[in-house]
């Protein structure tokens, strides 16, 4: 019999990997009418995975200071994640400053459950080093988490919430990265509820957070 506790996981993974990669481009997900047709959604909330959101399972990769992050670093926290890489030319920069202003605009939410958190996970560990991790960083907040790890690692999470990646190489210069450009919205119990598409946009990433939180708070 099918073990039905691996088939939600890698339904999702399949759906948002079918949805584009992102090097020079960014991803374009499902519409707001899709996600509503495919996860029953409430009408308005756009980017709400639900009911279907899913309970992230146990992981271990490592943060720009050398210290573990796993479900331990998201528990009691909304987390925005975002994967992609150091080297990348437009869309990670882009977002990560997308971020910060996100960060920026939401302040201290004295109306969620617990304090937010803005993390950074490269899916390219050959060339991304803490230190080089570290230093990136810091180019957008000091708040922000950046993190990483062996390959292997990074797949026990990737591949639970659907990020793609794939190396492009160039002829003219080092490699590129293709990879999923959408940002993951964590809740404070470990759970994957929302997922933000690119284009991105601060104020509309706020708002949308904002709802999201209402919904999840008075429907969880």
């Amino acid at each position: 019999m099918e073990d039905k506790s691996r088939v939600r996981p890698l339904l999702l993974f399949a759906l948002l990997a079918g949805l584009g990669l992102a090097g020079g481009l960014a991803l374009t997900v499902l519409k707001p009418a899709k996600l509503a047709e495919e996860n029953r959604q409430p009408p308005g909330i756009e980017g709400l995975i639900w009911p279907n959101s899913l309970a992230l399972k146990p992981f271990s990769i490592v943060d720009h200071q050398g210290a573990n992050f796993g479900l331990e670093q998201l528990a009691g926290k909304w987390s925005f994640l975002f994967f992609g890489y150091v080297h990348c030319p437009d869309v990670c920069p882009l977002t990560l400053a997308v971020l910060n202003n996100v960060s920026q605009i939401l302040g201290s939410q004295s109306d969620v459950e617990g304090p937010l958190q803005f993390v950074f996970v490269s899916i390219d560990p050959d060339r991304d080093t803490i230190g080089e991790l570290s230093k990136h960083i810091e180019n957008f907040s000091d708040n922000f988490v950046a993190a990483t790890g062996s390959e292997q690692d990074l797949a026990t999470l990737t591949q639970q919430v659907g990020i793609a990646s794939a190396r492009n190489p160039q002829a003219d210069g080092p490699y590129l990265v293709d990879h999923t450009s959408a940002v993951l919205l964590i809740d404070p119990h470990g759970n994957l509820v929302g997922l933000f598409s690119a284009p991105h946009e601060a104020n509309a990433m706020a708002s949308r957070f904002r709802q999201i939180v209402t919904y999840v708070q008075e429907h969880g």
